[in-house]
C-alpha cells in the first residue's frame, strides 16, 4: 500500500481535502496545532534561513526565456534585466537538451522553437553578448547536456577573463526526474547520476558559487504526481546523488552548499506554504541526521519556485494571470530563494516578450504591493498551516523510507517503480479534469481570446533563424582546427572511460571548438543508450 495519499482514496474534492487529497478539517483551533517550531534562521529551519525574511532582500526575479539562436535571446534578456528582473533563466530548445546539433536531422522543426539552440561555444556567447556574467546570476534549465551547458559558460568566463569563483547561477542537471517526467535523459540511470556527480564535485572546487544541481520535484508533478509524493520522490533522488558524492569520498559538507531544489507553487496556496516549510523540516534532518552535516548551509532547502504551468487555459487566458498571482503569492509566504511564475499565454506556445513582462510585473506586485515582505513567514501560528505542514513532512518521511528501504532511487527509476507510481496518479488525475470534478474556471468557455474583442497574440517563430544557426554552424565546422577537436573529443572518450572527472576536459573541448553533438556523442559511445522499463 503507498505512504503517500492517491487522489485516487478520496470521494470529494474542493474543500474538503487538499491538492495533494490531505483532508481537511472544516475548523482548526488551538488543540489541533503541534508544538511550536524554532523561529527563522534556527535548526530544522522551518520557519526559513532569514530572521528578517525579505526585508531587506526580496527573492530573486526570474523569468524563463529564449529562443531562435544566441542574438535573438541576448536581446531578450537585455530588455528582461532593463526591466527589474535580477536573475537570467535560459530556456534551450529540445535538440540542445537531447545533445544534437542544429544541423542533425533529428532536430528538424525543434531548432530554436521552445528555446536557445546552443550548438557551439560561439552561441554561448552570443546570448551573453554585453551582459557582465560576473554581476547577474544565471539559471539553466538542463540535465542530458548540463555538462556541455555548464562547460560552454565557463569556457566563456575564462575566455572573458573572468576568474570562476565570480561566476553565480544554477544548471539543473537532474537526470533522476528526467526518466520519470520529461524523457530528456541521453545516458543509462547510473552513467547519469555519475556524470551529475561530476558537475557537483567541479562547481565545489571550481565554481564555488554555483549551485550544481536543481533536486527537481515540478517535471514530476507535471507527469501527474500529487504535490506531495513529487516532493517525497525528489528528496528521495536527493539522497541518491548525496550517496554518489560521498562514494568519491567527499564530506557532505563540502558539497552540499552548492545543493538546490526546485518544486512549485500551486493554486492551493496553503498547501504550498506548508509544503516549502515541511520540505525544509525534512532535508535539514537528512542533511544532519543522515549524512553529518554540521554547516548550517549544508542544511538549508534553498530553492527556486516554479509555477502551476500546468493550470493555464487556453480558454479565456486573461485568468491565468490571477493564477499566476496565486503562485507567486504562496511562493512568497513559503519562503522561497528565487522564482518565475508562467505566463498568461503559455498554454498556446512559448510566451510572447509581452507576457514573459507582465508575468515579472506579477512578482513585482507580489513582492512591492501585497506586504508579503512584512515579516519572516507570516502564515507561522496558523493552526491550519502548523498541523498541515506536520501532516505533510510525516508523509515526506514516510515517502523517503519507502524508497530507500526497497533500493533508493536509481533501482526505483530504473524498474520502473517511480514512474508506474506516477502514472497511476496521473491516470487519476485527467479523469478528474475530464468529468469536471478538478475545477478550472474558464475551461469549457470556448473563449479563446482575451476576453470582448481582444484576440491573444502568439510567439510567432522564425524560420529564418534556423537557417542562420545552421549556416554558422557549418561555416564553423570548415573553419575550425579539425585536429584540435578530435584530439580534445579523444581525451574525453578516455576519461569518461575512467573515473575522471570529466568537466575539465568539456571546458577543454568547447574551447578547442567541438560541439554540442560531438561532446554528446563521444561521452554515448563509452555510456550507451537506456531502455525505458515497459508496461508502466
Amino acid at each position: 500500500m503507498a505512504v503517500w495519499t492517491s487522489r485516487g482514496d478520496i470521494d470529494t474534492f474542493g474543500v474538503t481535502h487538499t491538492e495533494s487529497g490531505i483532508a481537511v478539517e472544516p475548523l482548526y483551533t488551538a488543540s489541533d496545532a503541534p508544538a511550536p517550531v524554532p523561529g527563522p534562521a534556527a535548526f530544522p529551519f522551518t520557519r526559513g534561513f532569514r530572521e528578517d525574511g525579505y526585508r531587506t532582500r526580496p527573492w530573486t526575479f526570474r523569468q524563463y526565456a529564449g529562443h531562435g539562436g544566441g542574438s535573438d535571446t541576448n536581446g531578450l534578456l537585455k530588455y528582461m534585466v532593463e526591466n527589474g528582473q535580477s536573475g537570467l533563466s535560459i530556456a534551450l530548445d529540445l535538440p540542445t537538451q537531447m545533445g544534437l546539433d542544429s544541423d542533425d536531422p533529428r532536430a528538424n522543426y525543434e531548432v530554436g522553437r521552445l528555446g536557445v539552440a546552443i550548438d557551439r561555444l560561439a552561441d554561448m556567447e552570443a546570448v551573453y553578448d554585453g551582459i557582465p556574467i560576473e554581476r547577474i546570476s544565471s539559471s539553466f534549465t538542463i540535465n542530458g547536456t548540463a555538462p556541455v551547458i555548464l562547460a560552454y559558460y565557463v569556457a566563456m568566463a575564462d575566455r572573458r577573463g573572468i576568474p570562476r569563483d565570480q561566476l553565480a547561477g544554477t544548471v539543473q542537471n537532474d537526470l533522476l526526474k528526467e526518466f520519470v517526467a520529461r524523457g530528456a535523459y541521453l545516458y543509462p540511470p547510473a552513467a547519469s547520476v555519475r556524470l551529475a556527480t561530476d558537475v557537483i564535485e567541479f562547481c565545489m572546487r571550481s565554481v564555488p558559487k554555483w549551485n550544481a544541481i536543481s533536486i527537481s520535484a515540478a517535471h514530476m508533478r507535471s507527469a501527474g504526481a500529487t504535490p506531495v509524493m513529487s516532493d517525497g520522490f525528489m528528496l528521495s533522488n536527493a539522497i541518491a546523488y548525496c550517496e554518489s558524492v560521498i562514494a568519491r569520498g567527499i564530506d557532505i559538507d563540502d558539497f552540499a552548499p552548492n545543493l538546490s531544489f526546485l518544486t512549485s507553487s500551486y493554486k492551493d496556496v496553503f498547501e504550498t506554504v506548508a509544503r516549502f516549510r515541511a520540505c525544509r523540516t525534512v532535508w535539514a534532518e537528512i542533511a544532519r541526521d543522515r549524512f553529518g552535516a554540521q554547516k548550517e548551509r549544508s542544511m538549508m532547502f534553498r530553492v527556486h519556485s516554479g509555477g502551476d504551468i500546468d493550470a493555464m487555459t487556453s480558454e479565456e487566458p486573461i485568468n491565468n494571470v490571477a493564477r499566476m498571482a496565486l503562485n507567486a503569492f504562496a511562493g512568497a509566504c513559503g519562503g522561497v530563494q528565487s522564482m518565475q511564475v508562467p505566463c498568461y499565454d503559455e498554454a498556446y506556445e512559448i510566451p510572447t516578450e509581452a507576457a514573459i513582462l507582465n508575468a515579472l510585473r506579477v512578482q513585482h506586485i507580489v513582492a512591492y504591493e501585497s506586504g508579503v515582505r512584512y515579516t519572516a513567514d507570516p502564515f507561522a501560528g496558523s493552526y491550519f498551516v502548523e498541523d498541515l505542514t506536520e501532516k505533510i513532512a510525516a508523509q515526506l518521511r514516510a515517502i523517503i523510507e519507502e524508497v530507500t528501504s526497497t533500493g533508493g532511487s536509481i533501482e526505483w527509476i530504473s524498474d520502473g517503480r517511480m514512474q508506474a507510481a506516477i502514472s497511476q496518479e496521473a491516470r487519476v488525475w485527467e479523469e478528474r479534469v475530464a468529468d469536471g470534478s478538478e475545477i478550472r474556471v474558464g475551461l469549457g468557455s470556448g473563449q479563446r481570446g482575451m476576453g470582448g474583442d481582444g484576440e491573444i497574440t502568439v510567439h510567432e517563430f522564425d524560420p529564418g533563424a534556423v537557417d542562420l544557426q545552421i549556416k554558422r554552424l557549418q561555416e564553423h565546422r570548415a573553419t575550425r582546427d579539425s585536429q584540435a577537436v578530435t584530439a580534445a573529443l579523444a581525451a574525453l572518450t578516455t576519461a569518461a572511460e575512467g573515473d575522471t572527472n570529466v568537466m575539465e576536459l568539456l571546458v577543454e573541448a568547447a574551447k578547442a571548438g567541438a560541439t554540442t553533438g560531438e561532446m554528446c556523442g563521444a561521452l554515448g559511445d563509452v555510456f550507451g543508450d537506456f531502455d525505458a522499463p515497459v508496461g508502466i
